[in-house]
Formats: C-alpha cells, sequence, structure tokens
C-alpha cells in the first residue's frame, strides 16, 4: 500500500468475498472500510466491496 501511495494512488480498494472473514478481517485490521455488498446477477456468492481511505494508511 505504501508503494501504490508512493506512485501517487488516492484511493485503494478491493473485493472479498462475503464468506471469506479471515479476508474481511485482514482488510478491516489494515484500515479498509466496507462501501458496498452485491450479488452479481445469475450467481449467489455475496461479494464486499472496501476502499482504504486516504488518511489510512495501513500496514
Amino acid at each position: 500500500m505504501a508503494h501504490a501511495r508512493g506512485m501517487g494512488a488516492e484511493v485503494i480498494e478491493t473485493c472479498v468475498p462475503a464468506v471469506n472473514e479471515d479476508g474481511l478481517g485482514f482488510a478491516g485490521g489494515h484500515g479498509f472500510v466496507e462501501t458496498d455488498r452485491y450479488v452479481l446477477d445469475g450467481e449467489r456468492d455475496e461479494w464486499v466491496d472496501l476502499r482504504l481511505s486516504p488518511e489510512g494508511g495501513g500496514h
């Protein structure tokens, strides 16, 4: 994340399957916050979009 910031990234986003509790916990522990939950058309799996704010540095 530091490299992305160094390259000028203002926003860093990721997408994690909702069933992946470890992945959601990892992202949350690094400063990501949930911005959306959705199920793609024709699918059953729920996805979670997360965003690291410009102030959030992560680890």
